[in-house]
């Protein structure tokens, strides 16, 4: 952002994809995949960083996106993280509740995880909204931002620096939003 308050565009936004959930989803688990820029134990750290862990060193970290429309599982040795990613729209038609029956009839064996380590849920949103679902820890794009910020360093893989100025665009026009929605005319037609 410069002094004058513009967002300076980045690739996402110049690619006109920044604004879409799938996107940040497919690169969330892409940071965390076998085929991340990222050694396993940056993995590790922005997993933990992200998703608030108690500071945990992971060896072998797996993800995939869209398992039966849950938006992001990840496999972090023996536990197993399921992200419901909101970015413009609400949660609707009792999906958290859904996707926890769905992990109990597919995931488990799939990646044949031990039952001793329950999947732990998590709700991601733009605005912080509550997941309003038992058994679902709510976390925000803001912690995200935080995540990809602490990678950062002189040998920062380009798409990783994209990736954060992207969603600093998206929480400066969130915090623009909260002090003056009157300046956006627009956010509340279709």
């Amino acid at each position: 952002m410069d002094n004058k308050g513009i967002i300076e565009l980045g690739l996402f936004e110049h690619l006109n994809i920044a604004d879409t959930e799938r996107i940040h989803s497919q690169v969330i688990a892409w940071l965390l995949s076998q085929d991340s820029p990222l050694s396993p134990s940056k993995k590790s750290d922005f997993l933990v960083s992200f998703l608030g862990l108690e500071n945990k060193a992971y060896q072998t970290i797996d993800t995939i996106t869209e398992f039966q429309n849950i938006d992001i599982l990840i496999r972090a040795d023996d536990e197993l993280f399921v992200i419901e990613n909101k970015l413009k729209s609400s949660q609707h038609s009792d999906q958290l509740s859904k996707y926890i029956n769905t992990l109990d009839k597919h995931v488990s064996d799939f990646w044949m995880l031990k039952k001793a380590n329950p999947p732990r849920f998590y709700f991601l949103t733009l605005i912080g909204e509550e997941a309003g679902c038992d058994g679902w820890e709510n976390t925000n794009y803001g912690k995200l931002l935080e995540a990809v910020q602490q990678l950062g360093g002189i040998d920062t893989h380009p798409l990783i620096s994209a990736y954060a100025v992207s969603l600093k665009n998206l929480m400066t026009i969130v915090e623009s939003f909260n002090r003056d929605p009157r300046q956006f005319h627009t956010v509340f037609t279709d």
